[in-house]
């Protein structure tokens, strides 16, 4: 009994959560493309959703700007995000390498407006 409610308690107990950022949610840009975006400080983790194909990007947010690589993914890429207000971002492609099977939607210099949607 005594071990049931010692694991009761550390299940029961409430986790420490975290604040969301300013510019956490979900993001659309046009081709049907979607984003989630999560904010931890000045860190940025992004997975970009087309189609069936996702990738995983990482970076750093400094003020409104962050630069984000790409960490998992068919292609190579970097882009820089600047988030014009807290539901509206303006992205760039800064350069993006073909991968084995798939290639780059857009060459560099691309950009994309996005608008968070929840």
């Amino acid at each position: 009994m005594k071990k049931l409610l010692i694991v009761l308690t550390f299940i029961l107990l409430p986790f420490q959560s975290q604040a969301a950022g300013v510019y956490d949610g979900i993001w659309q840009f046009p081709f049907g493309i979607f984003a989630t975006v999560n904010q931890n400080g000045s860190s940025l983790a992004v997975i970009i959703l087309q189609d069936t194909i996702w990738e995983a990007q990482l970076g750093t947010l400094v003020g409104n700007e962050a630069t984000i690589t790409t960490v998992y993914g068919y292609v190579s890429a970097t882009i820089e995000v600047v988030f014009t207000s807290a539901t509206t971002a303006t992205v760039t492609i800064i350069s993006c390498i073909n991968g084995p099977t798939e290639v780059c939607l857009f060459p560099a210099g691309t950009q994309l407006i996005g608008t968070k949607i929840f």
